[in-house]
C-alpha cells in the first residue's frame, strides 16, 4: 500500500467517523435532544445579553448624544454570503458585506428622529428639549453646541459594548474604563458616571422586577 493510498484511507475513516456522529440518523436525533435540554438556557442568555445591548445603546444615545449607527455594536453589522465560483477558487470562503442599519431603518441616523422612533411622544419631547446639543456646522449658534474630542467621543463609543459583554466583574470592568480613561486623558468623574448608570442597568434587572418582566422570577 503506497503512501497516497494511506492518507486517502485515513480521510476516508475521519470522514465515517464524522458521520457516524453527527449525520447519522442516530446522532441526529441525539443532538436534536440536547438543542432541546438547552433551549430554555439560550433563550434566557440571549435575552440577557441583548437587553444589555439595547440599554447601553440607549444611554449612549440619552446622554451622550451619540446616534445608534455609531454605537458598538450596530456600526459592526455584516451580511454573510457564500462566494460565486471564482472567489471560491481564489480561496475566499465567505463574503462579508457591512449592512447601512439606517437604510432600513432612516430614523435610527439622527439622535432626535431616533427618540421620536423609539419613545412615547411626551417622554421623547422631553429628552430633546432638556438634553445638550452638538454642534451642526452651519446651523448651530455660537454658544449654543458643543463637540466631542475625538478620544473621549470614541471612549463613549465603545465603552458601552466593552462594559455589557460580562466578561468581567463589576470591579474589573471599572479598572478596565479607568485605565481607558487615563490614556486618552478623560475626566473620570465622566467615567464613574458611565460606570454606575451601566451597573445600575445591571442590578435592576439581577434584583427587580422591571415593566412587568423579571429576568430573574423574583424581587427583593
Amino acid at each position: 500500500m503506497g503512501y497516497a493510498q494511506r492518507e486517502a484511507q485515513k480521510v476516508a475513516e475521519q470522514k465515517r467517523k464524522y458521520w457516524l456522529k453527527t449525520q447519522s440518523e442516530a446522532a441526529v436525533d441525539v443532538m436534536f435532544d440536547r438543542m432541546i435540554d438547552i433551549y430554555d438556557y439560550f433563550a434566557f442568555w440571549g435575552d440577557w445579553v441583548l437587553s444589555d445591548t439595547l440599554f447601553s445603546s440607549l444611554t449612549s444615545l440619552v446622554f451622550f448624544d451619540l446616534a445608534i449607527p455609531n454605537i458598538v455594536p450596530w456600526s459592526l453589522t455584516w451580511e454573510v454570503e457564500l462566494p460565486d465560483i471564482d472567489e471560491f477558487l481564489a480561496g475566499v470562503l465567505l463574503k462579508l458585506e457591512p449592512i447601512d442599519i439606517t437604510i432600513e431603518f432612516p430614523d435610527l441616523a439622527q439622535v432626535d428622529t431616533t427618540l421620536d422612533f423609539l419613545l412615547s411622544p411626551e417622554y421623547a419631547a422631553n429628552i430633546k428639549e432638556t438634553r445638550g446639543k452638538k454642534l451642526i456646522v452651519g446651523r448651530t449658534k455660537y454658544g449654543e453646541g458643543y463637540v466631542d474630542p475625538p478620544a473621549v467621543r470614541e471612549f463613549l463609543r465603545s465603552s458601552m459594548y466593552a462594559f455589557m459583554k460580562k466578561d468581567i466583574s463589576l470591579p474589573a470592568a471599572r479598572e478596565r474604563l479607568k485605565a481607558a480613561a487615563k490614556t486618552w486623558n478623560i475626566a473620570e468623574s465622566l467615567v464613574e458616571d458611565v460606570f454606575n448608570r451601566l451597573s445600575l442597568m445591571t442590578a435592576v434587572k439581577e434584583r427587580a422586577l422591571t415593566w412587568d418582566y423579571g429576568w430573574w422570577d423574583r424581587t427583593y
